[in-house]
């Protein structure tokens, strides 16, 4: 099996409700592709990640 070449595409948007609450969305591999990593040093290929989404809410006190 050879490696292809892929894109993958990652997004995030912040925002700030006021001085101290803010929200961050991160959406990693945007376009749901499946694609192979090489895996140790045998070069065993497998699944990337799929896409994943994180919300992270900061206050600041």
């Amino acid at each position: 099996m050879s490696a292809t070449p892929y894109w993958l595409f990652d997004a995030m948007t912040r925002y700030e409700f006021n001085d101290r609450l803010s929200a961050t969305l991160n959406v990693n591999n945007l376009l749901d592709k499946k694609y192979y990593t090489i895996f140790s040093w045998y070069s065993t290929y497998t699944w990337g990640e799929p896409r994943n989404v994180r919300l992270t809410v900061n206050y600041r006190f």
